[in-house]
């Protein structure tokens, strides 16, 4: 069973369908967007790599363990610094030319490697959800995380999983939504 939100002023409602408005769903569960994403403050950064054209970070700590998938536009910044560590493109730059049977090794892969020790030990200590489902989530050192939804349709652009949880937190073009 799918759950879909209607979103008003940063907040989700849950209800059965995508027809319903909130004063609709007043009986039904109400969830705040922020209220969801806020289940990773206080984890720290576990592993972040690629999958082919997706961001994966995993996050956890000895009770929870989560994980981060990206699949649009997003950069992580240095504020003390004021520079962007590494960001969507660096996945599709290559470095090299490759031969047969080797794996690309792009700028993505060479920033992360350099960066590892730093961000595989970042707390996560805000994040934030606007009403379009564009995510920030700010880290122990300065560090900040953005993701920017880069369509109008029903593209999935990230998607929350949570250890304890069957379902995703989804965030499409058009919808956020658990599935």
């Amino acid at each position: 069973e799918l759950f879909y939100f209607v979103t008003k002023k940063s907040r989700i409602y849950a209800g059965r369908g995508v027809s319903q408005t909130p004063n609709q769903l007043r009986g039904g569960k109400e969830i705040f967007m922020n209220e969801y994403i806020n289940n990773l403050i206080g984890l720290r950064v576990i592993k972040i790599y690629r999958y082919l054209d997706m961001l994966c970070i995993n996050f956890g700590n000895t009770k929870r363990k989560c994980a981060l998938h990206i699949q649009s536009p997003w950069k992580i910044l240095d504020t003390n610094r004021r520079k962007v560590v590494v960001a969507y493109l660096d996945e599709f730059t290559e470095l090299c030319e490759l031969k047969e049977n080797q794996r690309a090794v792009t700028v993505f892969d060479k920033k992360i490697r350099e960066q590892q020790s730093i961000i595989e030990n970042l707390q996560v200590i805000a994040c934030n959800i606007n009403c379009v489902g564009d995510l920030q989530i700010n880290f122990s050192n300065s560090y900040i995380l953005r993701v920017f939804i880069n369509t109008s349709e029903n593209e999935e652009c990230w998607r929350l999983l949570m250890d304890s949880d069957e379902k995703h937190y989804v965030v499409k073009g058009k919808e956020i939504l658990f599935e």
